[in-house]
Parts: C-alpha cells; sequence; structure tokens
C-alpha cells in the first residue's frame, strides 16, 4: 500500500471525499448549539453559522447540477433533509419565536399570511402579559 493511500483510508470519510463532514445533515447538526432549559425537554437549536441581517440561519450548498455554491435558509433545510415538503410559496413559521432555531419540531411550513397572523397574535399575548392593569 502506497504512503498517500495508506494516509487516505486514516482519514475520517468526509475528509477522504474533498468535504468537512459525511452528509449535508451532518453539517446542520455540526453548526447548532443545544440551548438546554431546565424543566424544558424540546430546546433550541441555536445556529451558530452565518446568520441573515434578520437573523435567519443561512448555509451554502453547492448545486450539483450547476457545480455552484448556493445561500439557502438553513431552517428549510433541515426541514427538507428530514423529507418535509415545503409547498411553494410558503415560509416557515419559528413556533418558539427564536429565527436563528433550527429544531424541526419547532418549525412549521405555513402561507405568509399566516405567519403574519401568528407574529400578530403572540405580539398581542405578550404584551397582555406585561401590562399590569392594576385590578
Amino acid at each position: 500500500m502506497k504512503a498517500k493511500e495508506r494516509q487516505a483510508k486514516n482519514q475520517p470519510t468526509s475528509e477522504r471525499n474533498g468535504t468537512r463532514y459525511p452528509s449535508l445533515w451532518d453539517r446542520l447538526i455540526a453548526n447548532c448549539w443545544v440551548i438546554e432549559d431546565e424543566g424544558e425537554e424540546d430546546s433550541c437549536w441555536l445556529w451558530l453559522g452565518a446568520l441573515t441581517p434578520n437573523g435567519y440561519p443561512k448555509i451554502s450548498i453547492r448545486n450539483p447540477k450547476t457545480k455552484k455554491s448556493e445561500t439557502k435558509h438553513a431552517h428549510r433545510i433541515i426541514l427538507q433533509e428530514l423529507g418535509i415538503k415545503i409547498p411553494e410559496g410558503f415560509v416557515v413559521d419559528h413556533l418558539c419565536e427564536n429565527p436563528s432555531c433550527i429544531n424541526p419540531s419547532h418549525l412549521e411550513p405555513v402561507t405568509q399570511s399566516e405567519n403574519l397572523l401568528r407574529i400578530y397574535r403572540r405580539r398581542n399575548e405578550r404584551i397582555k402579559n406585561e401590562i399590569n392593569w392594576g385590578f
């Protein structure tokens, strides 16, 4: 066995095929940090990679057809990796209200109007809970 072959055999799979991670899923998971809240089983998975100006996670993925990198939203990609279809024109609602979270159980594809309605309801609920009416 040649020295180069021996060296390649000892490297992790991801390094042998020219990438840092064996799969896109591994790459997504490697770039998040799980916040463990006491008494809460289903914590946010915070994206540690690049963010959009609005705080949403983004990731560069090489398009196999064009061989060029494309920037995609990581929260959409993680749902697609799990086989969850996002219909055209739908957005992903962060049920936890944390835009940098990529925990699939915190994400739900919805229409833009439904997403805006949910945001409105959540904000109104927060305001109601914060106001002390003095009664």
